[in-house]
C-alpha cells in the first residue's frame, strides 16, 4: 500500500506539466523534525522554481507516511505571499495548487504531526518524480523522552539531543525513517 502511496508522491506535479518542459522544479527542502512518546512532528518548508517566462498555476500532492486519519495538518502556508492555502484531504496526502511569476521562486511551509510509532516515516523517495535532485536538503530532528534505535540516513552531527543532515544534489533513494527503541 505504501508504494501505491508512493506513486502519488510527495510534491508530485501532474505528469503532462513535469514531462513536457520541466515548466516547475523543486529546488530545496528544509525540515524541523521533532519526536516524543506522543508526536513526530514535521515542520516543512520547500522551495519551487518556476523555469518559465508565464504565470503558472500548478497542482500538488504531497503525500504522508500513514493515513490521513492519523494526521493532524497545523499549517500550509504560502511563505511568499503570506498567507494560507486551501487543500483537499486524501487517503495517505493532501492536495493543493500554487502560483509562481515567471522566473520566480516560491516557498511553502507545511507543519503536520502524527502519532509516534515503533517506525515513523517521513517520505523522501517521491521527489525522484520530479526528475532532478534537490539542490539543497537540511533536515533536524530533535528528540524528546524517546530512544533512537536507528535512523534511515545517518545523521552527519548530533548536538545534545539534535541531530543534524545536509545534503546537496540530493536525489532520495530511500525515504527518512526514524526507529524507536
Amino acid at each position: 500500500m505504501k508504494t501505491l502511496g508512493l506513486c502519488f508522491s510527495f510534491l508530485f506535479c501532474n505528469l503532462l506539466g513535469i514531462s513536457a518542459q520541466r515548466e516547475i522544479s523543486f529546488v530545496e527542502e528544509y525540515i524541523d523534525f521533532g519526536i516524543n512518546a506522543e508526536k513526530f512532528v514535521i515542520n516543512g518548508v520547500y522551495l519551487f522554481r518556476n523555469n518559465t517566462n508565464r504565470d503558472i498555476a500548478q497542482k500538488i500532492t504531497f503525500p504522508f507516511g500513514i493515513s490521513t486519519d492519523s494526521v493532524t495538518v497545523n499549517r500550509v502556508w504560502d511563505l511568499t505571499n503570506g498567507h494560507g492555502i486551501d487543500y483537499k484531504i486524501l487517503k495517505e496526502s493532501i492536495a493543493f495548487s500554487i502560483k509562481l511569476g515567471p522566473q520566480d521562486t516560491f516557498s511553502l511551509n507545511i507543519v503536520y504531526n502524527q502519532p509516534v510509532k515503533k517506525e515513523n516515516r517521513y517520505i523522501l523517495r517521491s521527489t525522484q518524480a520530479w526528475g532532478e535532485a534537490l539542490k539543497m536538503a537540511t533536515y533536524s530532528l530533535t528528540v524528546k523522552d524517546v530512544d533512537v534505535e536507528q535512523f534511515s540516513y545517518a545523521p552527519d552531527s548530533i548536538k545534545g539531543n539534535i541531530y543534524y543532515w545536509q545534503k546537496r544534489d540530493f536525489l532520495p533513494e530511500k525515504d527518512f525513517i526514524v526507529t524507536l527503541k
